[in-house]
């Protein structure tokens, strides 16, 4: 697994400056890729990766096909279940992907996480931090205004994080999800510790992208983080269960 990934350590990770337009807080909710009606004129929307990147056909840009307004931002969800992840990884040197994404033109991409779950082995929780970061390095190396997604499985792995950031002074905004653990409040709460820890432990101001369910959490969330650019609604992760298998549509 380490010779996959060029090794554990997350300081191999260089991340490029980002340019993302200054926005207030704007609170956005997911959009269907495939629906074809037009989409309200907003001045952000937000959709899912796979909504772009797991289609059958090659089709007009997301942009195209809901007519949205040529003044509104774009911001792409990394949102992805783990048979999407998989694909993505393996064709994470395909250029027909980025292909896909720059022509959304979208204001921000999050980068998508890979999973982490309690039964795994903490070596390969690492190893899924670090492909994580691989992923948003290959998003920025291929041009896109990619935004590294935080998730700490331990004290640890959120120290980690904190020097890694700490050492990268070009991220100013990062993203962090709320989406899976609103089953278990004990959980959702250790998230936030860890997230917090990273806070803590980076002595600038970054902006948050948080992304999860509606509910009134997110006052509280807006006020614990401080600076806060888009807080992502998505639809609740049981339902997106029910949906076809995704897979890419895209040549190795």
């Amino acid at each position: 697994m380490a010779n996959e990934v060029g090794g554990m350590r997350l300081s191999d990770v260089s991340a490029q400056p980002q340019s993302i337009p200054e926005i207030r807080l704007t609170v956005v909710k997911w959009r269907d890729g495939d629906d074809h009606r037009r989409w309200p004129a907003e001045d952000v929307i937000a959709t899912t990766l796979p909504a772009i990147i797991c289609r059958e056909t090659p089709v007009s840009p997301i942009r195209q096909q809901n007519r949205v307004a040529p003044h509104a931002l774009l911001l792409i969800d990394g949102c992805c279940h783990d048979d999407v992840l998989e694909n993505l990884w393996l064709r994470r040197r395909t250029s027909s992907l980025y292909d896909l994404l720059r022509a959304e033109q979208p204001c921000l991409l999050v980068a998508p996480d890979m999973s982490l779950y309690a039964e795994m082995p903490s070596c390969h929780k690492l190893y899924q931090i670090k492909r994580t970061f691989v992923m948003y390095q290959q998003f920025q190396y291929h041009g896109l205004n990619a935004v590294p997604f935080l998730a700490p499985a331990t004290a640890a792995h959120a120290e980690c994080l904190a020097a890694w950031l700490r050492a990268n002074e070009h991220v100013t905004h990062v993203a962090a999800s709320f989406q899976t653990l609103h089953i278990d409040p004990m959980l959702w709460c250790r998230h936030l510790r860890l997230l917090e820890q990273i806070k803590e432990g980076v002595p600038r101001q970054l902006v948050w992208i948080l992304i999860g369910q509606s509910d009134d959490s997110w006052g509280t969330l807006a006020k614990r983080f401080g600076s806060v650019g888009f807080i992502v609604v998505g639809p609740k992760f049981d339902s997106m269960r029910h949906q076809p298998e995704m897979s890419l549509r895209l040549p190795l």
